[in-house]
């Protein structure tokens, strides 16, 4: 077991994780708001910290001076012949158990009585060197088992030893964070943010309040974020992360650097049990824990799909208002002059007059749903029934630009009743497909992935959204004949590219049931 973890060891020292391939669609704040947050702490709070420890110097050089002849006396009762070289012959880890041994039997008098000049002195310059100590910004905020609070387990999150420590967290923060708060929301990637660092300060807790090293606090931001590493495993256990090793870039399944990162901190957690080590090792396995937990309870009782379906349209929506779009938008509101003209042309019978006005209007105030509704009236009463429908698509595509989703999709159910080959406008065909898949309404969802993969062929989305098409018609529809087709044309239409793993192994499942069926 120390062999693969010396190996793992090794690798960490030339590995540098790249990213993946999940490619996140909205602007992760929460992960950028963390990490700012955490960068102008460390900032203010280091340079404090630094000036914090000058009077700490004099207190401890005094703690030292009467705590020297004490461990003496102490290494003599257990038959040390010469302390000081037996002392110095120790590894730091056997010293360090040792002072701990120390400590205990001195604070119960077993090093010299209780009432002896020589344990007051050392008592006394102890208190003093403690109230110094407990006024550092770390003690004070930091997590310590041996006096847990719940508003420390919050600052300690926010605290950092190091530039370097601080820096690597926030890299893996970023790493795994924008897209796990991108499929989650903000509220849910937040909550479980913080409820990761109060369960990685649990396990804390649970292996060091009873042992030497309770009261030295646990500081920084790893063990939310090993609650998002947990989290992001099990969410998107099938993607690949990319990796540079010296000069070469190559890509490995996430639960393979993943696992072997905990199973590095199961290992060391282990062996430091109860000890003191620069590293939090039960911290990490915590977090970590707890994040696969959450995932693999909201996968198992369909959360994603039940609740932050729901939230993540709400918090899109909300987006769409607060954005320069939204502004651009109200703007739009006034009636330009085009849809003024056009509606007084088409009021005395002159169609083509108004289409002109209004096709004006519509190319420089795209979102102004007047000039959509204005115009699709002029083109169905021009007997254009092609291009009224086509121009419902963009009328449905402004109405989700707007937010107004539920308008939107209406619109499409009944566009699909009179024109199957309608679609709105580039991406927002994508959307609402998507949202139909959401709703449950599977065949509607499948048809229009396929619509949009075969009005945007080129887009990048179009195989994704031919592969999704598949999975609806071979899982939700079980119509393996018709799936069998879409990823058969996907695989033709597409070669090469990173979708197709998943496409031969949709085939491969659809020829073994097959198989199966037949007598």
């Amino acid at each position: 077991m120390s062999s693969l973890i010396d190996l793992i060891n090794l690798l960490l020292l030339f590995l540098l994780p790249l990213g993946h391939e999940k490619l996140r669609q909205r602007i992760p704040k929460i992960t950028l708001g963390l990490i700012i947050i955490n960068t102008v702490i460390y900032f203010t709070s280091f340079s404090l910290q630094l000036f914090q420890i000058v009077p700490l110097i004099g207190p401890e050089m005094e703690l030292a001076k009467y705590e020297a002849p004490l461990v003496r006396i102490w290494a003599e009762k257990q038959d040390k012949e010469d302390p000081e070289k037996a002392l110095e012959k120790m590894s730091p880890r056997d010293r360090a158990k040792w002072e701990c041994e120390f400590h205990r039997a001195l604070e119960a008098g077993e090093v010299v009585p209780q009432d002896s000049e020589e344990y007051l002195e050392w008592h006394q310059a102890r208190l003093k060197f403690l109230d110094k100590r407990d006024r550092m910004m770390w003690f004070r905020f930091g997590f310590r088992p041996a006096a847990p609070d719940l508003v420390a387990s919050f600052t300690s999150m926010f605290l950092h030893g190091s530039f370097w420590h601080l820096f690597w967290n926030m890299y893996y923060l970023w790493l795994v964070g924008c897209n796990l708060e991108n499929v989650w929301s903000r509220k849910y990637f937040l909550a479980l943010y913080l409820a990761g660092g109060l369960a990685a300060d649990l396990a804390d807790y649970l292996v060091r309040s009873g042992g030497c090293w309770a009261d030295m606090p646990g500081i920084g931001a790893s063990g939310a974020i090993s609650a998002v590493m947990g989290a992001f495993l099990i969410r998107f256990w099938n993607t690949r992360l990319r990796f540079l090793f010296i000069t070469r870039v190559f890509s490995l399944p996430v639960w393979l650097p993943l696992g072997a990162w905990f199973a590095r901190q199961l290992y060391y957690g282990l062996y430091y049990f109860n000890e003191n080590a620069s590293t939090n090792f039960w911290a990490h396995i915590g977090g970590f824990a707890f994040g696969m937990a959450v995932a693999a309870g909201f996968s198992y009782f369909q959360v994603e799909q039940r609740v932050i379906a729901k939230e993540l349209r709400h918090q899109d929506e909300r987006d769409w208002q607060k954005s320069e779009a939204a502004r651009a938008a109200a703007k739009e509101a006034d009636r330009p002059q085009d849809l003024v003209r056009g509606i007084e042309a088409r009021k005395v019978g002159w169609l083509d007059e108004a289409r002109e006005h209004l096709l004006r209007a519509a190319t420089d105030f795209p979102l102004n749903l007047d000039v959509h509704f204005e115009l699709q009236q002029v083109l169905q009463r021009m007997g254009r029934v092609e291009e009224a429908n086509a121009h419902q698509g963009v009328i449905i595509g402004a109405l989700l630009d707007l937010g107004h989703t539920e308008d939107a999709l209406a619109r499409y159910r009944l566009l699909q009743q009179v024109a199957p080959e309608a679609t709105a406008p580039g991406r927002n065909q994508y959307r609402l497909a998507r949202l139909l898949e959401e709703r449950r309404e599977w065949l509607a969802a499948a048809q229009a992935y396929r619509a949009f993969a075969a009005k945007e062929p080129e887009d990048e989305l179009a195989p994704k959204a031919l592969y999704s098409a598949g999975v609806l018609l071979l899982n939700k529809l079980k119509q393996p004949e018709p799936a069998s087709a879409m990823f058969d044309y996907l695989q033709r239409r597409y070669p090469g590219h990173a979708i197709q793993e998943h496409v031969q192994s949709a085939l491969e499942a659809i020829r073994t049931h097959q198989g199966k069926k037949e007598p």
